[in-house]
């Protein structure tokens, strides 16, 4: 069984096209970080739709990273209380 991707954006200037974007490996987790951070809970079709190939692809196989969507490169890490190194 393929194992569940959960998807967190935030949009950093309010125009809807720079995001940062992380994965997570439980639902739980992925809320609890949202709550925390101001992130917002994506659905994966919304993933696919408006993240660049490279960075949907870097944080569905390396969950926990933070990618700036613009950028395309990692610009943080998620650690275990929620919070962002």
């Amino acid at each position: 069984m393929a194992q569940k991707t959960f998807f967190a954006v935030k949009d950093l200037d309010g125009d809807g096209k720079h995001y940062c974007a992380v994965a997570f490996e439980s639902k739980l987790a992925r809320e609890a970080f949202c709550e925390l951070n101001g992130y917002e809970p994506v659905l994966v079709k919304w993933a696919i739709d408006n993240l660049v190939g490279s960075v949907y692809n870097d944080i569905r196989h390396y969950p926990n990273i933070i990618v700036d969507n613009s950028l395309r490169k990692p610009i943080g890490f998620v650690l275990e209380d929620g919070s962002i190194s």
